[in-house]
């Protein structure tokens, strides 16, 4: 089964640019192996979002809660319907590192922003589609 994950572009800049300016990255989830390349970690538990691999966290709080972009539909707080999408996607939770590529950093850097950012997920793999356009227009 293929899913299509659509996280809102604009929140998908500071995620990336987190991970590539962290002094260090986090262990791998489940695991006790440091990610040695910056990039996301796509989770699936209460609502299916994305994390930055940078550490120290990008926290949004002084409780440590991490900042995170929820997929569109999957939200627990303004989706309704989010259990049943994400039951469908995944009975199960888990965490996702998945790299990102220096060239799409390097499009954020120069102040480009992103048009798109989604996840294509099969039973096989994980897909990121990435699109950019100048910030100028």
């Amino acid at each position: 089964m293929k899913t299509v994950l659509k996280f809102q572009p604009a929140d998908i800049a500071r995620i990336i640019t987190h991970a590539f300016n962290s002094p260090k990255q986090r262990n791998k989830p489940y695991s006790d192996k440091k990610i040695t390349d910056p990039g996301i970690i796509l989770v699936k538990d209460e609502g299916v979002y994305i994390i930055s691999s940078g550490t120290p966290s990008d926290t949004i709080d002084g409780e440590g809660r991490i900042f995170r972009v929820y997929a569109e539909g999957y939200n627990p707080k303004v989706d309704s319907d989010f259990w049943s999408r994400q039951q469908a996607f995944s009975p199960d939770d888990f965490a996702q590192y998945l790299p990102i590529d220096r060239p799409m950093f390097e499009a954020l850097a120069a102040r480009r922003r992103p048009a798109e950012f989604n996840i294509v997920a099969t039973e096989e793999a994980f897909e990121i589609i990435f699109g950019v356009k100048d910030a100028l227009h």
